[in-house]
């Protein structure tokens, strides 16, 4: 092991890996070439553990999971080159029992949206990406409207619920509604509410006990995603569906490369300024004069819609945003 390169952790629940393996392997692969080494590790096989007052992460891999990245097919992103595929290699597999010390792991890219993970981290003496801060308030929509909302930047009227102590009854807006779990993503439980009974009947199957409720916008179907590096703005795309009130591109919508006005541009640098991010999608909603409306912060964005509508490596740009900030 090259004693010169700074220690990091790529760390990815096992479903999410699965999904994003070539970006997994190109971040790992190209990590060298910016004075980093990075090594693989799967939340499943990783324990936070608080000893005597120190900060320990002990990795107990599961030989079930670790036969499947060595057995796995050459890996491809869908829509991108077939020279871009990687074939796993054991050496940035993290296979052993062991427990990592603080000073053992000098960085982590955390992208389990679990906060848990990137504070235990950070008091280990580990600059994470993104920090604990961020992917708390950015993995509960409550949290996040409100930090947005304090910052006068306009969103739709948002309700912030709890199950055990909302009263459909007592709904202040018109429906139809949307209503979402705080904490989902990718499209993931959100729900069309057109009536009290509907609303009821959601909000027990719930996986979140905090929810928002949120009147449905005036252009249902159509987002603009920001990419964001830091206080860089890296590029925009508009996505679109024709079936759906979801935009998502993983839900089959379209997404076409966007070009940001000042005035866009300069919310998104407001909202910029409010914390310290790394790289993170901001997403928007439009008004019916077609003006942006704030709607969430995906912490660990995919960046797919991004390598199909430009010319523009990511993964490149992340790592020698990481190794300038180590």
């Amino acid at each position: 092991m090259n004693k010169t390169l700074k220690k990091g952790l790529l760390i990815y629940n096992a479903t999410d890996y699965e999904k994003n393996k070539w970006f997994a392997h190109q971040l790992i692969s190209k990590a060298p070439n910016f004075g980093l080494e990075l090594s693989l590790l799967l939340r499943e096989n990783l324990i936070l553990t608080i000893e005597e007052g120190q900060f320990l992460a002990s990795i107990m891999p599961e030989l079930s999971l670790l036969n499947n990245l060595e057995d796995a097919s050459p890996l491809h992103c869908p829509d991108l080159s077939p020279s871009d595929e990687i074939s796993p290699s054991k050496t940035f597999i993290l296979s052993q029992n062991c427990k990592l010390s603080p000073g053992a792991v000098d960085f982590v890219i955390n992208r389990t949206r679990d906060s848990l993970i990137a504070t235990h981290f950070e008091q280990m003496g580990c600059k994470v990406f993104n920090n604990s801060k961020v992917t708390e308030i950015c993995n509960h929509k409550g949290k996040t409207h409100q930090l947005i909302n304090h910052a006068h930047i306009p969103s739709v009227k948002t309700l912030l619920g709890n199950i055990h102590y909302f009263n459909p009854n007592q709904v202040p807006f018109t429906y139809p509604l949307i209503l979402k779990t705080v904490s989902g993503h990718g499209g993931d439980e959100i729900y069309k509410i057109n009536n009290q009974t509907e609303l009821t009947n959601c909000l027990h199957t719930l996986r979140t006990e905090d929810f928002v409720l949120q009147e449905l916008c005036t252009n249902p179907g159509i987002d603009i995603r920001v990419f964001t590096l830091g206080k860089e703005i890296l590029a925009a795309v508009k996505r679109t569906s024709n079936k759906s009130f979801k935009s998502n591109y993983s839900l089959g919508g379209t997404a076409t490369a966007y070009k940001l006005q000042p005035s866009e541009e300069a919310l998104v640098k407001k909202i910029l300024s409010l914390m310290d991010f790394d790289l993170v999608g901001i997403d928007f909603i439009l008004n019916k004069e077609g003006q942006f409306l704030f709607n969430e912060i995906e912490d660990v964005v995919g960046t797919r819609t991004l390598y199909l509508n430009y010319d523009l490596d990511v993964i490149l740009l992340l790592l020698k945003y990481i190794s300038s900030h180590l």
